[in-house]
């Protein structure tokens, strides 16, 4: 019954965001922790329009470790055209990714989507209305030079996007090399690098992509404070000393701030998932780490983004979302 739920989505998914064409290879990398269920749906999806799809199963990842696909997962993606990342953590932000995208690839990472995820809330957000949404704030980002962030638990966050273009993102990933999220929204760039100044204090929930960690919403003290663009100091909690202790795992490129977003989609549920969350209407999110998809120049296998409650967001001195509402 949910399979021929999901049928309608798995094919607008196929057709719409991938746009996959006769000919085309779909490889769905999924784990034994992800849903059989979506998986078939969307492989049955592109048998339907002609696609040879390759559906590579793996071990999902131990507590604590980077989310890199085995070899063996590794060749059956690239040989395909067209990749859907449908695993428990998120291959998105990883070395491996990018070097999938240099070579034309194009890749849609859905990671954690449950069947009841797939029939409500983000992923039900009309495809028309998301990117009309998107591409308003993307203007926004690519006009802008200098941001600021705000919020009422306490962060006070400013950085430069000066020359820095927006990755729209409202997974439409129909061109050569490009890479999205379902389900998505949002309009994101990295920050010019050494430029983010500032304190991030309690923020709404923190999104490891690529490493799993027993970590989401953020219930203790929890204080980070940015100097020339890098995390210098975390306080807190036990959650606060479970981050320090990640970030003190990779090199100092983790604690880079990476990614800026204005976050888009009006049917996302913050409440319900991090995956949500991190796409709803009228928030924001700032990551660490890799960032080179979002035009930033660093390198390493590492990403997480950082959640902000009811933010006001002000570029070049013009509020853009205040206290949650998104203005544009």
């Amino acid at each position: 019954m949910i399979g021929i739920q999901l049928a309608p989505l798995a094919r607008s998914i196929i057709e719409e965001r991938l746009k996959v064409r006769p000919g085309e290879s779909l490889c769905i990398v999924t784990d034994t922790q992800s849903s059989p269920v979506i998986t078939q749906a969307l492989a049955t999806a592109a048998n339907a329009v002609g696609i040879e799809t390759v559906i590579a199963v793996m071990m999902p990842r131990k507590m604590g470790e980077a989310v890199v696909p085995p070899d063996m997962v590794k060749a059956a993606m690239m040989a395909a055209d067209v990749i859907i990342n449908q695993t428990t953590q998120s291959f998105g932000h990883t070395s491996f990714m990018r070097d999938l995208q240099d070579k034309g690839k194009r890749a849609l990472v859905m990671p954690n989507m449950t069947e009841e995820l797939m029939l409500n809330g983000a992923a039900a957000a009309d495809f028309q209305e998301l990117k009309e949404i998107t591409l308003r704030a993307g203007e926004v980002v690519d006009n802008g030079r200098q941001v600021r962030i705000l919020t009422d638990e306490g962060t006070d966050i400013t950085f430069s996007i000066e020359g820095r273009k927006a990755l729209r993102l409202y997974s439409e990933v129909s061109e050569p090399g490009r890479s999205g999220a379902f389900p998505d929204g949002e309009a994101a760039t990295a920050p010019v690098e050494g430029t983010g100044e500032g304190v991030i204090v309690d923020p709404y929930a923190i999104d490891f992509e690529n490493i799993k960690v027993d970590m989401g919403y953020i219930k203790e003290p929890f204080k980070l404070e940015v100097r020339e663009g890098f995390v210098e100091d975390v306080d807190g909690g036990s959650e606060a000393v479970q981050f320090r202790a990640i970030l003190d795992r990779y090199d100092r490129l983790a604690r880079n701030l990476g990614e800026f977003a204005i976050t888009t989609n009006p049917k996302a549920r913050p409440a319900v998932a991090i995956r949500e969350a991190k796409k709803a209407w009228g928030l924001a999110h700032v990551g660490l780490g890799e960032n080179r998809k979002l035009g930033g120049v660093t390198k390493t296998d590492f990403h997480l983004d950082i959640i902000f409650r009811r933010p006001t967001v002000i570029v070049d001195g013009r509020e853009v979302v205040k206290d949650g509402k998104l203005l544009v």
